[in-house]
């Protein structure tokens, strides 16, 4: 039975409060020793380039971290605009990121379940589970590309992830008491739109595989068991042409932080005491995690990273204004990170209980943040850090 959509946002909920509860709790109890972060010196970097109402619209993303791209000077979204008169109406937009006060412009009066832009080109899998192509310019009707659901019945999928030769996604079965029953990884040639079955993949419990992502590399695909941010987390690799799933080394209590196309990992690891954490380095083709970022400071709790595509990172961090770690003064940071495994803090939020969400997009001199309140699951504001 296909789960409606109120259970799918229930799943990942869940998912997302139980990442985040999970390791602020394992992060809880820090001296007073260690140093507290002086706003001050990193707010200037954080600028707001689109602040959403949350009783009007909110700005949306996906599991899988899309939701966001820039091309050409225009940065691309989708949001749901709650006062249209047909209801929670969705669509693709962009703003110009040139202009000193940048304009909302709709692309495609319609929402996605994955959307790219490539050159002048809008590629998108709709409701109906097909993907289509049309010009950005819009005035023609879509070209369909290929059927990914080819009449399956009940089918749930989801963590579109696309490169030139296929789109590739995660199907979940379901049981008739709305449980997970099994999981795998699919692909549709973009050129014939012929499916393939790369992978059915290993199943620990029930949930397994619900809220996973994947990563393109060059011949492979990374998925996760779903489990990022917490112990458990397992990485798979799969061949592009298909094949039996190979599973990745991992820190013995290791947490899975980011992947990248080039087919890097981190991984964190809680340190004897629960009070600070390490972060481990590993690569696709199996080798043993090695130590990363030495000097992280001890008190920084990581949320999440994206990759620079060029060897290095951009993460997400807490830090606290106060020594005591009180919950009104806990701030997001932005942090670059090299790969040699130098970090430098970027900017932060000057607002107090914020959090950076998972989706992201650079441009050659400036990275781009989707940003929400703590309190809630939408994201409010599009925020532009000089890298």
């Amino acid at each position: 039975m296909l789960p409606s959509g109120t259970m799918r946002r229930a799943i990942r909920k869940a998912l997302v409060i139980g990442l985040f509860v999970g390791l602020v709790g394992s992060c809880g109890g820090m001296g007073a020793a260690d140093a507290s972060l002086d706003v001050s010196t990193c707010q200037d970097n954080w600028n707001v380039l689109l602040q959403a109402s949350q009783n009007v619209w909110v700005i949306g993303t996906g599991t899988a971290g899309s939701g966001l791209s820039w091309s050409n000077g225009q940065l691309y979204f989708q949001y749901r605009d709650w006062e249209k008169a047909t209801g929670n109406q969705w669509a693709i937009a962009s703003i110009s990121t040139l202009d000193s006060l940048p304009l909302l412009s709709n692309v495609a009066p319609f929402g996605a379940l994955g959307w790219w832009i490539e050159s002048d080109q809008l590629i998108y899998v709709d409701d109906n589970l097909v993907l289509n192509a049309m010009p950005l310019a819009g005035g023609v009707q879509p070209t369909p590309l290929a059927d990914l659901s080819q009449g399956t019945l009940n089918a749930y999928y989801f963590g579109f992830v696309l490169d030139t030769e296929a789109v590739y996604w995660i199907s979940l079965d379901w049981a008739q008491s709305s449980t997970a029953t099994g999981w795998s990884v699919w692909r549709a040639l973009r050129s014939t739109g012929e499916r393939q079955q790369l992978a059915i993949m290993p199943s620990q419990s029930a949930t397994s595989g619900t809220g996973s992502r994947l990563t393109l590399t060059q011949d492979s695909v990374m998925a996760d068991n779903g489990l990022r941010g917490v112990p458990g987390g397992i990485l798979y690799v799969v061949p592009k042409t298909g094949g039996t799933p190979r599973e990745l080394p991992a820190p013995s209590y290791g947490s899975l932080l980011a992947t990248s196309a080039d087919g890097v990992v981190l991984w964190l690891e809680l340190l004897q005491g629960g009070q600070s954490y390490s972060m481990w380095r590993a690569t696709v083709d199996g080798a043993t995690p090695t130590p990363f970022w030495a000097d992280k400071p001890p008190e920084l709790f990581l949320e999440d990273a994206w990759s620079d595509g060029n060897g290095g990172w951009y993460l997400s961090a807490s830090e606290y204004t106060s020594p005591k770690h009180l919950s009104d003064t806990q701030h997001t940071s932005i942090w670059s990170l090299d790969s040699s495994g130098h970090g430098t803090r970027l900017a932060c939020n000057p607002a107090p209980r914020t959090v950076a969400s998972s989706a992201s997009a650079l441009s050659p001199t400036t990275l781009f943040l989707l940003d929400q309140g703590i309190s809630s699951s939408d994201t409010t504001s599009i925020v532009s850090i000089a890298r």
